[in-house]
């Protein structure tokens, strides 16, 4: 078998021309490989091109990789921000309940006192007025 391959791999290979499956065939290869003469230059021209474009983007990358690194430090910062402005919020709350209940003690005292100076007041308008003492002359 080996044999068999090896003188078939060495035996000339012929194209019959006259077959009408490649009429054509040579015209079309030739059309391209001058083609590919022209497109080869333009690709060598590309290449340097290609490779700083390359060295961009993988610079960008990197930088796009720090900047998302940095907002995620700054996703975690603002969280812990919000427990603490919620925090916060909460002592505010508690504050405002007891300076509501201040106020309502402030409140009932000043009726309180308003109550006490009228009847003070009653109470001297029905009292007798003492007489008053005489008052010594400096000389």
């Amino acid at each position: 078998m080996r044999s068999y391959l090896l003188d078939t791999e060495e035996a000339p290979r012929t194209v019959i021309a006259s077959d009408p499956r490649y009429d054509g065939l040579d015209l079309r290869v030739g059309n391209l490989e001058s083609s590919m003469a022209q497109i080869g230059p333009a690709l060598q021209e590309l290449g340097p091109l290609l490779g700083r474009m390359s060295v961009r983007l993988d610079s960008l990358d990197h930088r796009m990789a720090a900047m998302d690194h940095r907002m995620e430090a700054m996703d975690r910062r603002l969280g812990a921000m919000d427990l603490r402005l919620e925090a916060v919020d909460r002592r505010v709350e508690s504050l405002d309940r007891r300076l509501d209940a201040t106020n309502h003690v402030v409140g009932a005292m000043s009726v309180r006192l308003t109550d006490l100076t009228e009847d003070v007041a009653d109470i001297q308008r029905r009292l007798p007025h003492p007489p008053h003492p005489r008052r010594k002359r400096r000389r």
